[in-house]
């Protein structure tokens, strides 16, 4: 026993200064890289502990804990020089870095490898990740107050469908003009004032302004959201992460309502509904990645039961003193206790809830808008069926009487019902295209629009076939099912 201690008092004498200037060394030698600081900081205390623990094994055959307390004590100088580094860090990037470096570097390729000669360094350097995962916790948790929830659009955050025109028009020219700005002189060709200056894309290749990234046309606060919870995913605890993910989402749902009704003010109801769908679309694709419940369950008191005893024991000032069962002190204590209530927020429910709920008001209002000239005319011969119904009268023959009802003026109708569907629908398919660039999904929001369309017209064709002559039939030209599919044509259903 004697030996071992003398030999490894022996050796912290001599390492414990050596180790702590190469510290030194290397926390001046890399100033403000504090992931090349802990890299080279771990690799070095790696490789001391490992030599240390060789080496003690050289001499003798049985473990020793004073061995361990010298390593331990080596790895906590390292401990404390990065401690400091890695709270003053306020970049997540840089936090997920440091974090992927002790974690995969260290913990998984060099830990795992080396067994018990890195037993101690590991502990040391497990609890460096926690201090980095309580770190980047906190700077997402503050990211997403000052970032997302405080972000303020900027005008150009909410032109659209502006910008979705610009970035659709530039994409378009990418595609189909191969000139560059250098002619094959090798000069700079003379630009058109009327075009955008194209820039040559890194690496050599051709490139118009049209080359644009998508992800750059998000709305900032999803970009945003999306950057925080990538950083995060692989560096904290699941169950963390899932209270950080839920609170990061759900107040990027609030910020796109918000921008919603921002667009709403100043462009059309349309734009604000398209731009909404949109966005969480994209949350709820990119979200699916992360294998995560995106709930917590949040405890809290209601209170509301001991306010009402409170209010009982005021109202009891004869029995505040009574030595009975029936005190009024004893029964405040029993009846106001608060109770603990549970609530369960879902953040991934939340986006589909809203989802769901948008769609179906743009559906509704460009179903409403299409169908505008028809359904007026249909809740005028509702209001002659309920009067004809109400007074025992003859429905066609209360018809006959109303001028709008006339054979003429439902023709009107049915004409200017057919110019409104030529032309709101090439307009309508052009902005679902510009917004969502998604076939498949164009047709899922188009086809509830396209079915109240034909079912207003069919409802239209039923009275005018029950209720009209032949001759009347003729003069209207109420449109079959098949010729409003053409008017409404997708290029699938032709």
């Amino acid at each position: 026993q004697r030996r071992p201690l003398s030999y490894v008092s022996q050796r912290g004498l001599l390492l414990t200064p050596s180790v702590t200037a190469g510290i030194e060394e290397l926390r001046k030698r890399h100033g403000a890289d504090q992931c090349g600081l802990v890299r080279s900081g771990c690799n070095f205390l790696s490789r001391v502990c490992q030599d240390e623990y060789q080496l003690f094994f050289h001499f003798f055959s049985v473990p020793s804990g004073q061995l361990n307390a010298l390593l331990e004590s080596l790895c906590y100088s390292l401990y404390d020089t990065l401690r400091p580094v890695i709270i003053h860090i306020n970049h997540m990037e840089t936090l997920a870095e440091v974090c992927s470096i002790l974690k995969i570097e260290m913990l998984e390729e060099r830990v795992q490898q080396k067994g018990q000669e890195l037993a101690v360094f590991a502990v040391v350097v497990k609890q460096m990740v926690q201090d980095v995962q309580q770190r980047l916790v906190f700077r997402a948790q503050r990211y997403i107050q000052s970032d997302i929830r405080g972000y303020s659009p900027a005008p150009g955050d909410l032109a659209y469908p502006d910008k979705l025109i610009v970035a659709a028009q530039a994409t378009l020219e990418a595609e189909t003009d191969p000139d560059s700005v250098f002619d094959n002189s090798g000069t700079e060709a003379s630009p058109d004032p009327q075009q955008q200056p194209r820039l040559p894309h890194k690496g050599g290749a051709r490139r118009g302004p049209a080359a644009v990234d998508m992800h750059a046309m998000w709305y900032p606060t999803v970009r945003r959201t999306l950057l925080c919870l990538s950083k995060l995913y692989r560096c904290i605890e699941k169950s963390v992460f899932e209270g950080v993910a839920q609170e990061a989402l759900s107040e990027c749902v609030r910020s796109l309502q918000f921008a919603c009704d921002s667009i709403g003010k100043s462009k059309k109801s349309m734009d604000a509904q398209l731009f909404l769908i949109k966005h969480l679309l994209i949350l709820r694709e990119q979200i699916a990645a992360f294998d995560v419940d995106f709930s917590v369950t949040v405890l809290s008191l209601d209170w509301s039961k001991t306010k009402a005893a409170a209010y009982g024991l005021l109202q009891k000032k004869s029995r505040m003193f009574s030595l009975g069962g029936n005190n009024a002190f004893l029964e405040f204590f029993l009846e106001g206790i608060p109770e603990i209530v549970e609530t369960h927020l879902d953040s991934k429910k939340e986006v589909d809830m809203q989802l769901k709920g948008v769609c179906e008001k743009f559906i509704s209002q460009v179903s409403a808008s299409l169908c505008q000239p028809l359904r007026a005319l249909l809740s005028r011969y509702d209001v002659i069926f309920e009067l004809a119904e109400k007074d025992h009268h003859e429905v066609g023959t209360l018809l006959h009487r109303q001028p709008f009802a006339s054979a003429d003026e439902v023709h009107k109708v049915i004409v200017a019902s057919g110019k409104l569907l030529k032309s709101q629908v090439p307009p309508l398919r052009q902005n679902l295209t510009l917004y969502l660039a998604n076939e498949e999904t164009e047709h899922i929001l188009f086809r509830p629009i396209k079915a109240s369309v034909l079912q207003t017209h069919e409802a239209l064709e039923k009275i005018v076939t029950q209720y009209y002559s032949t001759e009347d039939q003729f003069i209207i030209s109420c449109p079959t099912q098949d010729q409003v599919v053409l008017m409404l044509a997708l290029e699938t259903d032709r």
